[in-house]
């Protein structure tokens, strides 16, 4: 049995006077099967993304609108989870006395508890109210959106 073990997998590392064990030898080919499965995988998920981004078709940032509907919240899919949304209300670029009725959000960032925006597995949600200092969210019924979601 080994007297001694390497810092990172716990692999045995014999001394001379130690008895040499055949469970010894089976326990570190497993733990060294294990970590190369892991490693096989972990390639070959940056193989497939990185085939992804490039593959003809695909396009990294997707872009599109919605009309508000007064929803207290509303998903909008789009059939993949996004890294970040960008959300702005469309009468910013058309007329001078706009309210301007936006949000961003990122995923795995916290969120702000009075958020009108968040991500989910298939797109975002967004919400009619955001209660504070009586600003508006973003699904309001009078209001056209314009979005901005990246993969």
């Amino acid at each position: 049995m080994s007297t001694n073990y390497t810092n990172n997998f716990h692999l045995c590392q014999w001394e001379a006077s130690d008895p040499v064990l055949r469970a010894d030898f089976n326990a570190d080919n497993a733990k060294l099967d294990a970590a190369l499965t892991a490693q096989q995988s972990a390639i070959a998920r940056a193989q497939s993304a990185a085939d992804n981004a490039f593959r003809p078709g695909y396009v990294p940032v997707v872009t599109g609108y919605y009309a508000g509907n007064d929803a207290a919240s509303r998903d909008i899919t789009l059939g993949f989870r996004p890294k970040a949304v960008l959300v702005l209300e469309s009468h910013l670029f058309t007329s001078d006395n706009a309210a301007y009725y936006s949000a961003m959000v990122i995923d795995g960032m916290p969120l702000w508890s009075q958020c009108p925006l968040s991500i989910t597995n298939t797109g975002f949600r967004v919400f009619r109210d955001v209660s504070v200092s009586g600003r508006k969210g973003t699904n309001m019924k009078e209001y056209n959106y314009l979005y901005m979601a990246i993969r």
